[in-house]
């Protein structure tokens, strides 16, 4: 069966040979697939937008956790869509690709779970009425996205983070901030939080482990200040073990809705999209959208 398939896709990747190549073939096979390439920021989110009600299958984002980021934004401008999403990772970390098992090494056959996989429902969370798919992370690793310089991001790929992360290790300072959850609140001086629809980011850091993408729920996961502890010790625990056998200094939660503040202004990422404020407004949609999953 024939499919109606719009690719979005980062203009960084416009030129690589193999998607070319890819979207020939599917186009020999009877596919209908039309392309748009972004130049500058917000076209993913418009292109999105504007393929809404035009009788297409799918809309896939080409590209990184950005990129996947402003497509979802545009095909829930105005309210859940009828067409499907998907991916073909193409970005940097691809955190969100790699926890649900869609490799970037294989491109391949992330277009063919597009074209013959049947799409399924799941979540999407909301932070201040801003989507998010995977996961929204905050504190010191959010400074880290936010200050690592684009260039070197495109050369050096995950070891800019690093190199970026090490220069801003001395300077952060803990944010003293406030959760509430219904009848229930936790409140402390935090160094990181990571708010998960998906499981994990970092390049493949499991910061909330027991997520699921159809629970109706979004895990938690707080990381308070340890004076025990330094935070270049934390982080590499972290890393190397993911939670697993760090839970007695790490808070966790699931919610449908909950209300984070802080007293000063809070750098969050959500799918690689920068975001600061200082009062944050969670809240999930249940089964929202259909996404093409392995």
């Amino acid at each position: 069966m024939s499919k109606r398939i719009r690719l979005i896709v980062n203009g960084k990747a416009a030129g690589n040979g193999q998607l070319r190549t890819l979207i020939a073939q599917a186009r020999d096979k009877g596919h209908q697939i039309s392309v748009r390439v972004t130049f500058e920021e917000g076209d993913a989110q418009r292109f999105a937008a504007e393929a809404l009600g035009q009788g297409l299958d799918s809309l896939v984002a080409v590209g990184g956790d950005g990129t996947l980021n402003e497509v979802l934004a545009g095909m829930l401008s105005k309210g859940p869509p009828q067409e499907a999403m998907g991916l073909l990772p193409m970005g940097t970390a691809n955190d969100f690709a790699q926890g649900v098992g869609i490799g970037p090494d294989n491109l391949a056959k992330a277009l063919a779970l597009v074209l013959n996989k049947t799409p399924r429902p799941i979540d999407v969370g909301l932070v201040n009425s801003r989507p998010f798919l995977n996961m929204v992370t905050g504190g010191f690793g959010s400074e880290v996205t936010v200050n690592t310089n684009p260039e070197l991001k495109q050369w050096l790929g995950k070891f800019s983070y690093f190199l970026t992360g090490l220069g801003k290790l001395f300077e952060f300072q803990p944010i003293a901030a406030r959760l509430n959850r219904g009848d229930q609140a936790w409140e402390g001086r935090l160094m990181a939080l990571a708010v998960g629809n998906g499981w994990q980011a970092g390049g493949g850091i499991r910061l909330c482990p027991d997520a699921r993408l159809d629970d109706g729920l979004l895990d938690i996961t707080l990381l308070p200040e340890n004076r025990q502890l330094g935070l270049l010790d934390m982080l590499d625990a972290l890393a190397q073990d993911g939670l697993r056998g760090h839970e007695s200094w790490v808070e966790r939660r699931q919610a449908e809705q909950f209300v984070l503040e802080a007293e000063a202004p809070l750098h969050i990422n959500l799918d690689g999209e920068p975001m600061t404020d200082t009062r944050f407004v969670f809240e999930v949609l249940p089964k929202a959208l259909r996404f093409h999953l392995p």
